[in-house]
């Protein structure tokens, strides 16, 4: 059943520190999911005083003696500044706006061998069940063994499904959703990419009748009453926030390799700080936010603020 959750070449530490998480009670889900998560957060950061540019990627970076001058922006605008954090893949930053000359050595080398080190994708589709009865299904997340089905190349025998009924906000108007996740690693994306326009929404929506047919026959009582809002692949990923290899989880070391760690800051350039997942092999929500504080910290030695008089500390 792990086999849903971890691939079988993973490093047993993993399992375990999951476990310890959730039997310790120090890990939970933050209510609005990701979603609410970045919302309170934004709303935090402007009510400091900070703004947001929407729909503004990044495309250049201009750099003077070893420091970032300013961004530009996809609208040909270039935004300035005393220090930058980059919260987005730097998979992105260090081979589409930057350069490779400053890539950390520890995350080149996770880059340059995918024998050992993978990262998380999948293929997920997102089922809306009619009705508002209780149809008596698990809460929460659960596995179950199915018929055979291939994926990508890769033939499963497990479904994994999540309820979304743990938390409110995330239902609006009474309103259900079966999301059924098919873990692959970053690895099978040249597999999604090859793939026409029409044999790849083809591919989704196969997949999706596959296994709302799976899940059918472990729940009869909600025969007749999935329907499919959404599906989403590794290409997905890929166009909506640039992931690398649409990978939505970072790096993993495979045995025989040992975990890495990237620091927040960049070789070379003195006011460019990184907040990302991928500083730490295993990445995910608590990652994310530990290394935007670990920016944060490195920033304010670097790039200390002024003091009354004008002058920095």
């Amino acid at each position: 059943m792990m086999g849903a959750f971890f691939p079988k070449d993973f490093l047993a530490i993993t399992l375990l520190t999951s476990y310890a998480f959730y039997t310790s009670g120090s890990a939970g889900i933050p209510q609005g999911g990701s979603v609410g998560m970045v919302r309170r957060m934004l709303e935090r950061y402007q009510s400091l005083g900070g703004s947001v540019e929407r729909n503004a990627d990044v495309t250049a970076a201009k750099v003077d003696e070893r420091r970032l001058c300013g961004v530009q922006l996809k609208d040909a605008r270039t935004i300035t500044g005393e220090a930058f954090i980059w919260a987005a893949d730097p998979h992105q930053l260090f081979y589409k706006i930057l350069s490779e000359t400053y890539l950390d050595r520890n995350l080149r080398t996770m880059y340059e061998h995918p024998e050992g080190y993978v990262a998380n994708t999948g293929y997920q589709a997102a089922f809306g069940v009619l009705g508002e009865g209780d149809l008596h299904l698990p809460k929460g997340s659960v596995v179950f063994s199915c018929e055979p089905y291939t994926v990508a190349g890769e033939s499963k025998d497990l479904c994994g499904i999540r309820l979304y009924d743990y938390d409110k906000t995330l239902f609006p108007a009474d309103k259900r959703v079966i999301q059924c996740n098919v873990l692959l690693n970053n690895g099978t994306f040249a597999y999604w990419s090859s793939l026409s326009k029409t044999a790849y929404e083809e591919e989704k929506r196969a997949l999706a009748e596959t296994l709302r047919q799976r899940i059918e026959s472990r729940f009869p009582a909600v025969r007749g009453r999935l329907v499919l809002p959404s599906t989403y692949s590794p290409l997905t990923f890929a166009r909506w926030c640039h992931a690398y290899q649409g990978a939505y989880m970072s790096f993993n070391a495979l045995k025989g390799y040992k975990p890495l760690y990237v620091k927040s800051t960049v070789p070379g350039l003195r006011n460019l700080f990184l907040a990302s997942q991928w500083v730490q092999t295993g990445g995910g929500l608590p990652l994310a936010a530990a290394s935007g504080k670990f920016a944060v910290q490195e920033l304010m030695k670097r790039c200390p603020p002024p003091t009354a008089s004008g002058r920095h500390r």
